[in-house]
């Protein structure tokens, strides 16, 4: 029996740039925003949040990275994912979950097969967010998908 496990999380260096990144995508497309990277656990390893936006928009994007770390997929596929379900009670009890965001603006980050942790955004659209999401990603050379 294994007692200890072995898991990989994002760099401080690699969220920081990611949120950085987010932040100038959110300036080119004329939106202010609040970007946050979070580890598989939910724990904020990076944050930038522009003073411009509603205070509301960092919680928000926190709760976009926690259920993208957490269920390993972008944040704008759970409606549908939702919907596909059969179940009337899991339909109903999921987006009641605490922290849990069924729409845009949520993309996990994968190193190769492994989900590592999430990146929120929120302060544009849901389309604008992902936007956002995928460029701080791609600037911070992460895979928003597995590999």
């Amino acid at each position: 029996m294994e007692k200890t496990l072995s898991q990989k999380t994002v760099h401080w260096q690699a969220a920081g740039a990611a949120c950085q990144a987010a932040q100038e995508k959110a300036q080119e497309l004329g939106i202010v925003v609040s970007v946050v990277v979070m580890d598989r656990g939910g724990n904020v390893i990076a944050s930038l949040r522009d003073p411009r936006t509603p205070f509301h928009t960092y919680g928000i994007a926190s709760d976009k990275a926690t259920t993208a770390a957490g269920f390993g997929m972008p944040t704008s596929q759970w409606w549908g994912f939702l919907e596909s379900m059969d179940s009337p009670g899991v339909k109903a009890g999921l987006p009641a979950t605490d922290r849990l965001a069924v729409f845009g603006g949520g993309v996990p980050i994968y190193d190769g097969p492994e989900l590592v942790g999430g990146i929120g955004v929120s302060g544009g659209s849901e389309e604008q967010d992902e936007v956002c999401a995928r460029a701080g990603l791609a600037a911070a050379q992460l895979a928003g998908e597995p590999g």
